[in-house]
């Protein structure tokens, strides 16, 4: 009995020292970005609650504005804005350096085509109330006009200006949070 264990450990050892182990080596991700979803989402277009999900809109997307560390508003597509003096136009520069993943530029019209997509009353969007403060947001999700009467419209091809019912504080952290991203 003894000797048959001793072949069989002699088998196991010869076997487990032949085996050529392969080692990966580790990448270099330092320039990466690794985002851990549990599943892929089925579009980009995250106007539901997954809030998992919106780190993978942090990472791919930008906004006209952003939030640094600190939450401190800061310029993303947008390198600048202005607020007029009674609180309710905003005033978005687009930034010359803003690019599509194919080179091509990123206009105001750009977001216009954004907006009208995600408060088109056919979209399913769990946020949209936080836009009712722009003028004319809230009469288009109920059917009630159209969205040539929302106040978001191009001034040329680089400038985007919003104008809201009444001035809110909050507009500029509403436009930085993730599904806000174009």
């Amino acid at each position: 009995m003894k000797k048959l264990i001793c072949i069989l450990l002699s088998i196991v050892f010869l076997i487990t020292g032949c085996v050529e182990r392969k080692t990966e080596k580790v990448k270099d991700t330092s320039d990466n970005i690794i985002v851990s979803v549990s599943k892929l989402p089925e579009d980009l277009v995250m106007l539901d609650n997954k809030m998992s999900e919106k780190d993978l809109l942090l990472s791919l997307f930008e906004g006209l504005v952003s939030q640094d560390e600190k939450g401190n508003i800061i310029p993303a597509i947008a390198e600048s804005w202005t607020v007029s003096s009674d609180g309710v136009e905003y005033r978005f520069k687009i930034s010359d350096d803003a690019l599509w993943s194919d080179g091509s530029e990123i206009t105001s019209g750009d977001f216009i085509e954004f907006f009208s997509a995600i408060l088109t009353p056919e979209t399913t969007n769990v946020y949209d109330s936080q836009l009712f403060c722009i003028y004319g947001v809230e009469d288009y999700r109920a059917r009630k006009g159209r969205f040539d009467k929302v106040a978001i419209r191009p001034e040329g091809k680089d400038e985007l200006v919003i104008r809201l019912n009444t001035p809110c504080q909050d507009f500029l952290q509403i436009l930085s949070q993730p599904v806000y991203s174009l």
